[in-house]
């Protein structure tokens, strides 16, 4: 699976929240599907970060003030529920963030 925020047309807002997926690495890439409404909004969504076991989906928006954001998943074959808020641009300073993690998922980085 590859997110990834994109401009294109026919989105839900400015910025939108994307996936393509393969089913193994020999395969080629399915065309990108629209993560849809309950992911993403009228305001900019995108900078997404896979959880290394592809469970937790993070990402930003406009929303609001701003907010960094979580969806999650039982399995991989499941769709992602309804997102809820991890830190706010106010509690960041009025800086928003774009989050990475460390291989073993014990750390969170916001940059």
């Amino acid at each position: 699976e590859l997110y990834f925020g994109s401009y294109r047309p026919g989105g839900l807002g400015d910025c939108d929240i994307y996936v393509a997926k393969r089913v193994t690495t020999d395969d080629e890439w399915e065309e990108p599907t629209n993560l849809g409404p309950l992911i993403n909004s009228g305001a900019n969504d995108g900078g997404p970060c896979l959880s290394p076991d592809g469970l937790s989906l993070y990402f930003q928006t406009l929303r609001g003030n701003g907010a960094g954001m979580v969806t999650r998943r039982e399995s991989r074959s499941e769709n992602w529920g309804t997102p809820e808020i991890v830190y706010t641009v106010e509690e960041l300073g009025g800086k928003g963030g774009f989050l990475s993690f460390s291989s073993d998922n014990l750390e969170m980085y916001v940059c």
